[in-house]
């Protein structure tokens, strides 16, 4: 019995056309489309850890892969066996670090984590938080907004993941975008407290920003597990519209978060032409600009 002879893998950029039949050109025809087109950034992170070659007689043998070329003949060149990772080890470590920050937050800060988590529902609590005394920049303030900023940055990564713009899923583009969202907050700020010394509504503007951490932070326990579990299991989910509810559940989140700073203003008696304006200019209108750059 004549011994097969197994060919080696050959280079995609140095195979001669003309010693493949009829049927062997079309697919390397397909083949060199496919590699021009838009899966080329994922050809080097195939599911395969083989190369196809081929004996005399035709007979495909999966080979051990000793290089970066690709085999033309290969299966796994296919657009069915390309992979597109949505699924990054940053994204755990990110979570890691929250989960970091969240156990410290209550170990170090327990009083203030309780209130904080009780005056969503109960005006008595946040009383009590207002009366500590705590200002603008106190470690429980910025805790409470870093908790809540990080999860929406993994919210809006969920998006682009769910809408197939893979190539900004990564740590660089997550602190980009976690960055502008706090900087927007900072520029909010900075112009409520210009407003506070036009009008001297300080307690008014010292008790919206106390609400937003105290929402922010209650953002960030519901949504995490939620953002964790969408974001691993991308590739299972595809066929629901998950980055269209995350966008709707962050339009939901700063609506009920602006309601929340309306009644607060009613609860503590804030309802002059001031306290209004406040509201509508500071409070509203970056609410409706920030909505319209990241959701629609």
């Amino acid at each position: 019995m004549a011994s097969a002879v197994v060919a080696q893998p050959i280079s995609v950029d140095t195979i001669p056309s003309a010693s493949l039949d009829s049927a062997q050109q079309q697919q390397w025809a397909q083949f060199q489309r496919f590699r021009q087109g838009s899966f080329l950034p994922f050809m080097e992170n195939q599911d395969s850890a083989h190369y196809w070659v081929y004996t005399a007689a035709g007979v495909g043998i999966p080979r051990e892969q000793i290089s970066k070329e690709i085999d033309p003949m290969s299966p796994f060149s296919k657009v069915l066996f390309t992979r597109e990772s949505s699924a990054k080890f940053w994204f755990f470590a990110v979570a890691l670090i929250w989960l970091f920050l969240l156990l410290y937050f209550r170990a170090v800060h327990f009083k203030q984590f309780e209130m904080r988590l009780k005056s969503v529902y109960s005006p008595y609590y946040f009383s009590e938080l207002i009366d500590e005394k705590i200002g603008f920049a106190s470690t429980g303030t910025w805790l409470a907004h870093s908790l809540g900023w990080s999860v929406m940055g993994m919210a809006v990564v969920n998006i682009w993941v769910y809408d197939q713009w893979l190539n900004l899923n990564s740590p660089l583009i997550y602190v980009l975008a976690t960055t502008a969202l706090v900087g927007w907050e900072m520029l909010v700020y900075f112009v409520s407290f210009l407003f506070s010394e036009a009008t001297g509504l300080y307690g008014l503007v010292r008790a919206s920003w106390q609400r937003k951490a105290n929402a922010s932070l209650w953002f960030g326990l519901v949504i995490f597990p939620l953002v964790l579990l969408t974001y691993y299991n991308a590739p299972k989910l595809t066929a629901y519209p998950l980055g269209r509810m995350y966008e709707v559940l962050l339009l939901v989140y700063l609506s009920l978060r602006g309601f929340w700073v309306l009644m607060g203003m009613f609860r503590d008696g804030e309802r002059s032409l001031a306290a209004v304006l406040y509201f509508c200019g500071i409070e509203i209108l970056p609410l409706a600009m920030l909505l319209k750059g990241l959701v629609f």
